[in-house]
């Protein structure tokens, strides 16, 4: 048996657009968790986010922003 990789697609809005950067930053400043889950889908990254943000603001903050710019080049 083949194990695939789940990942999912980004939480859309009603009328079919992704959630903006914006709104995601925002999220992740307020509630990391919550930015987390739009931007990766439920997952280990989703569960890692909550015990980090349990165990303060700032680790789940910090977690929340880097998995939104991860991938983003540096230039």
């Amino acid at each position: 048996m083949v194990a695939h990789r789940y990942r999912a697609e980004p939480l859309r809005l009603v009328w079919g657009e992704p959630v903006s950067s914006l709104v995601r930053i925002l999220l992740a400043i307020v509630f990391p968790p919550i930015a987390v889950l739009v931007t990766t889908g439920f997952g280990i990254q989703f569960l890692l986010n909550i015990v980090l943000w349990i165990l303060g603001w700032l680790p789940g903050t910090v977690h929340a922003l880097w998995l939104m710019n991860r991938d983003r080049p540096l230039v």
